[in-house]
């Protein structure tokens, strides 16, 4: 298992997404529900993506190994800043869970990079 730093919620801002059926809670109904949202606005959550002109491609459900695992949400991010050139510079992989990550959820993320 990774070594994962303890400090790192230190640097952690909470975005906050309006998905819960009552005020107050804390938990989604269903990740469907995280899925379309961040599908339908992802231009307008640049606090997650960056830059919207940066955005190149997107999709959910993202096969990436033969036993049929696949990446929740995968978004590629373009620009011509770094090299001069129109380049992909990064890629946003999201494991999407309907309460808050823990250590193990973490981990998952680790494991498909």
């Amino acid at each position: 298992m990774p070594n994962i730093r303890k400090d790192v919620s230190k640097n952690v801002e909470p975005i906050i997404l309006p998905l819960c059926k009552n005020e107050g809670e804390t938990k989604v109904f269903i990740e469907d529900a995280i899925r379309y949202y961040i599908a339908k606005n992802i231009k307008s959550l640049e606090k997650i993506f960056g830059k919207e002109e940066d955005i190149e491609w997107y999709s959910n459900n993202v096969p990436y190994h033969i036993s049929g695992k696949s990446i929740d949400f995968l978004v590629y991010h373009k620009n011509m800043k770094y090299t001069g050139y129109p380049l992909r510079y990064q890629y946003s992989v999201l494991e999407l869970k309907k309460d808050n990550a823990n250590e193990e959820s973490i981990s998952q993320l680790i494991k498909r990079l």
